[in-house]
């Protein structure tokens, strides 16, 4: 995983930018009112929650990282933040009109709780919403040389206590939250031309952090010579199955 805060939120931005389709199809549904409240458990560097404002008179940010609140309030300050424990949110229930997740809940060792805890906070009748979730058990990687990399990378995930199969539980953990007229749904895969030198270079500096200790750097080396030229060539698929999910508080 990332090693620095700034790399987090280069991280964070990458992330953003693949679920924008999805976290619009999302909002657009709801019918929220002009003086509508969200929150976003999790927020990081604010990435997301600063996307928010299209929705709500009033976003607020919560992490428990001060100095990914930080970050947030230097690079997104259209948005609240507060820095403290999603487990045991310091917002009076019934406060927002939605509160939101994005990769959040697969770094949560009780993600239950959590869930629960952004349903207390939801008014009556509003949405709880997981943007998104990977599921790392249904990653592909093409050409078959590169599956080693899925698998090395899903066990990194778990080492450092992620749940790399948390999108095939959102519908469960909504559900047994109490949560009404859930929905769960699958980000779909598009890809056009080569992915910009940035973005593989973001996304090799997350496999190299997460794998460093566990494969030899000769190896590594060869494997991103490898994969740069799989991409340049038009052969290189890499998917990870991303899971979404919304329910209503009864």
């Amino acid at each position: 995983m990332p090693t620095t805060s700034q790399d987090w939120h280069a991280r964070f931005q990458q992330q953003a930018a693949w679920t924008g389709p999805v976290r619009q199809f999302l909002l657009s549904r709801l019918s929220l009112p002009s003086s509508a409240r969200i929150l976003e458990a999790g927020c990081g560097t604010g990435v997301i929650a600063s996307t928010l404002n299209d929705y709500a008179h009033t976003v607020v940010g919560l992490d428990f990282n001060p100095s990914f609140l930080h970050i947030a309030g230097r690079q997104h300050p259209n948005a609240d933040y507060v820095c403290a424990n999603a487990l045991q949110m310091p917002f009076p229930a019934g406060s927002f009109d939605a509160v939101v997740c994005h990769f959040f809940l697969l770094w949560i060792q009780n993600p239950a709780r959590v869930l629960a805890e952004m349903l207390r906070a939801a008014r009556v009748g509003s949405a709880v919403i997981a943007f998104a979730e990977p599921d790392y058990g249904g990653r592909i990687d093409y050409p078959p040389a590169f599956e080693e990399l899925g698998e090395l990378q899903t066990q990194a995930l778990r080492r450092q206590g992620a749940d790399p199969f948390m999108g095939r539980k959102l519908n469960e953990i909504f559900h047994q939250a109490g949560l009404r007229d859930i929905e769960t749904g699958l980000l779909g895969g598009q890809w056009s031309g080569t992915p910009s030198q940035a973005q593989l270079n973001s996304e090799w500096a997350t496999l190299e952090a997460d794998l460093t200790g566990i494969l030899p750097q000769a190896r590594m080396q060869e494997l991103h010579r490898q994969e740069t030229a799989a991409w340049q060539a038009g052969r290189r698929v890499l998917f990870v199955p991303t899971f979404y999910a919304v329910g209503f508080k009864p």
